[in-house]
């Protein structure tokens, strides 16, 4: 029996789609807000397709979303980091990088192929982490700067 995508995976992007056009355009005057509308509805019929036709059930817990709540501190800190390990690459401070692989045992529940598709994409998504893959439960990523996970990765964890 083929799984049903929640409701929740069609209401978060349809809220981020709005919310991203009405802090593009600025403007909540009638013809905006139409416009917004149905390009958003559009555009989440069209991905509804698309992952119907490729058979993507994505479900992610309502849990699972929130820790991403940390992600864009994650860029923001990151992108220092990178400028720090870029200053000291010009001037000769060797700053090196690190492959690592780390514990991230998944269940084989329906939540854990979204679990492990928000923590590759929420990691890479910071300038200094790029997630490699997941493979035998562990997690293999390469940092520029050797630290602990993000916090965001442990949030993910299975309760």
């Amino acid at each position: 029996m083929k799984e049903r995508s929640n409701s929740l995976v069609l209401v978060l992007p349809i809220v981020a789609a709005m919310g991203c056009w009405l802090l593009f355009t600025a403007s909540f005057s009638f013809h905006e807000l139409l416009l917004g509308a149905a390009f958003t509805i559009f555009t989440i019929i069209i991905t509804s397709l698309a992952w119907r036709s490729m058979g993507v059930l994505f479900t992610p817990t309502l849990n699972q979303i929130v820790c991403l709540w940390r992600l864009p501190w994650y860029v923001l800190h990151d992108t220092i980091e990178v400028s720090v390990i870029l200053a000291k690459d010009l001037v000769g401070t060797r700053a090196g990088s690190h492959f690592r692989a780390t514990e991230f045992p998944s269940p084989s529940d329906k939540h854990s192929s979204a679990r492990v598709v928000l923590a590759t994409t929420g990691t890479t998504m910071t300038p200094s982490i790029i997630v490699l893959g997941v493979w035998d439960k562990y997690l293999l990523l390469h940092q520029l700067q050797r630290r602990p996970l993000p916090r965001m990765i442990t949030d993910l964890e299975v309760r």
